[in-house]
């Protein structure tokens, strides 16, 4: 698994490289690597699809309302 879900839309990424890759293959850029997806995370932030967990960690994200499970 390259994710692990923990709670209230709280996630860890396992495999960055492999999320990567499949991100890229979703929306079409086939270059894309870990940098260019954290990048994208970040427009999320703005977006407020996504927000910085509480306790900074890495590969710790975390989904805002409504969008979390």
């Amino acid at each position: 698994m390259s994710t692990s879900i923990v709670c209230n839309g709280v996630f860890k990424i396992e495999d960055s490289v492999r999320v990567a890759r499949l991100w890229g293959k979703r929306k079409n850029r086939p270059a894309m690597n870990y940098d260019k997806l954290s990048r994208s995370i970040r427009q999320y932030y703005k977006k407020g699809i996504m927000k910085k967990t509480e306790r900074s960690q890495r590969l710790v994200y975390q989904f805002c309302h409504p969008y979390c499970l």
